[in-house]
């Protein structure tokens, strides 16, 4: 669907790599729309924020504000870093992941990458780790059968009523109420 637009279509000095990632970023975020229900908040503000960060990191914005920006070098050393966090974290959200390996993985000061990490994505790290358990707790409540707390335990919450609270919190509904409804539509054909 997206593929019918490039860089050069959208009259934007954009970098090829950038383009495709863009057009995959957008692709996603396409289908996150079309899935009926209100449970795509997250990951669709996930992709927003990695859209807008990839779109950022255009030369082309440069000029938009010259004396606000720090220098290129150092935007795309903090991004890339911030991806290497960003990454680990998805590949190992079931762990407990100490701060300190975190800040050591990205070369950093403790309060410098807390302000670093928080710039890029418009959250703390420990709020970020938890949107990524969250998601994956959401996931397996739609592709498993497994227990509510044998997928809280698998997505690295130890403590049971703190991943019932952080759910409805996030989607507005307990574990079993959106196993319910997302099993209902599912059975009606509406996923």
């Amino acid at each position: 669907m997206l593929s019918n637009y490039s860089s050069s279509s959208l009259k934007l000095p954009i970098q090829k790599q950038t383009c495709i990632r863009i057009q995959c970023i957008l692709e996603q975020l396409v289908k996150c729309f079309k899935r009926p229900g209100r449970f795509h908040n997250a990951q669709s503000r996930n992709l927003v924020g990695q859209f807008l960060l990839t779109l950022a990191a255009e030369p082309f914005l440069d000029h938009l504000a010259k004396d606000f920006n720090p220098p290129t070098q150092l935007v795309d050393e903090h991004r890339s870093k911030i991806n290497l966090v960003q990454e680990y974290t998805q590949r190992n959200y079931y762990r407990d992941i100490p701060i300190a390996k975190i800040v050591k993985l990205a070369g950093m000061s403790r309060s410098h990458f807390h302000a670093i990490f928080k710039r890029y994505s418009y959250c703390t790290f420990l709020e970020y780790l938890y949107q990524q358990r969250l998601l994956q707790a959401k996931n397996r409540l739609e592709e498993s059968k497994s227990s509510i707390d044998e997928i809280a335990l698998a997505c690295g919450f130890k403590n049971m009523s703190h991943f019932h609270r952080s759910f409805k919190k996030r989607y507005h509904v307990t574990p079993l109420r959106y196993r319910k409804i997302f099993d209902k539509e599912s059975k009606n054909g509406i996923t």
